[in-house]
């Protein structure tokens, strides 16, 4: 876990509350897709108070003949809402009820979300005899839902934080501060088909809180305190160096260059040393850019669902 000491302040009290505060919301399997909701007024980093009640899962339901019915574990989410995607995005409405993430078809009087997942979602590309050999417990146990959030400092930079390195799921990925939707679960691993079966498949809800101008990246990292057990790193990112993180695309065949000369060859980071003590340091910033669909040694890379999440986030301003 991740906290900044000022949350005790109390809500909203740090937050800008503008007509461009916006959501996200990403849905992944072990894999992974994304959508949008609403900000949440409980401050800590963990899942268990943004987006779920205590001890309890949130599942996925989708409205189908009327009726919301229970998402099954094999479903693509994308190719339910829209069978035939060639991008992997579509639109869908989004909303909390309860214990359920209720997805549903687009609506002319809703707010849209966009839904997306990667090229090599494994969901979109099993098939009945991979389906078959699948765990009853795993097979059974439905869709689950998870949250992020994409938090804008007072001078526009977003923080993200670096998985420790001894984690079972997604050691040293770099994704924004949020929870499990569980104790000790992830919201996608293996990324990918060719790295094993499904065990997970969760809808993760990226929400978008922008901190008043006081708050700036400077002044908060004095107040970070990082979790050992669970964060190895966490850093503020300019928008010039989230241009350059969202342009190492995951499509095939669609990686965007971009332009190298802006990009740096190290980043500023607070990191977790050999002593499981917090200091100021200096990390390669080409480990950001490598890709799940490229990349054998993918420690250090920002996570499929975190780009698309700051490709949308580079879009409010």
């Amino acid at each position: 876990m991740l906290t900044l000491q000022f949350f005790k302040q109390g809500a909203l009290s740090i937050f800008e509350l503008t007509p461009n505060l916006k959501h996200f919301l990403k849905v992944s399997t072990i894999n992974s897709k994304c959508h949008p909701l609403s900000t949440s007024s409980s401050l800590s980093f963990r899942y268990e108070t943004m987006a779920q009640p205590p001890n309890k899962r949130v599942l996925v339901k989708l409205l189908k003949n009327g009726a919301f019915e229970s998402a099954h574990f094999t479903q693509c989410l994308v190719d339910e809402l829209s069978p035939g995607c060639a991008d992997g995005v579509c639109s869908c409405v989004v909303d909390l009820d309860g214990a359920s993430l209720l997805i549903s078809p687009p609506q002319t009087d809703k707010h849209l979300v966009k839904l997306k997942h990667p090229p090599f979602c494994p969901f979109h590309a099993l098939t009945k005899e991979e389906i078959a050999r699948l765990p009853e417990e795993i097979n059974n146990r439905g869709m689950d839902c998870g949250a992020a959030v994409i938090l804008e400092s007072g001078n526009g930079h977003i923080l993200l934080i670096r998985r420790a390195e001894h984690l079972r799921t997604f050691p040293g990925i770099w994704v924004p501060a949020g929870g499990h939707i569980e104790p000790d679960e992830t919201s996608v691993f293996p990324p990918k088909l060719s790295l094993g079966q499904p065990k997970r498949h969760h809808a993760v809800v990226y929400l978008h809180a922008r901190l008043k101008p006081e708050f700036t990246s400077t002044s908060l990292e004095v107040k970070v305190n990082m979790d050992p057990e669970e964060v190895g790193a966490c850093a503020w990112f300019d928008r010039s160096k989230v241009k350059a993180i969202v342009a190492s695309r995951e499509d095939e065949g669609n990686k965007d260059e971009g332009d190298s000369s802006d990009i740096p060859e190290l980043f500023s980071a607070l990191i977790i040393d050999k002593n499981k003590q917090q200091v100021a340091g200096q990390l390669e910033f080409a480990d950001l850019l490598k890709t799940a669909r490229e990349d054998k040694d993918q420690r250090g890379r920002v996570s499929t669902g975190t780009k698309f999440a700051l490709e949308e986030w580079l879009t409010l301003t």
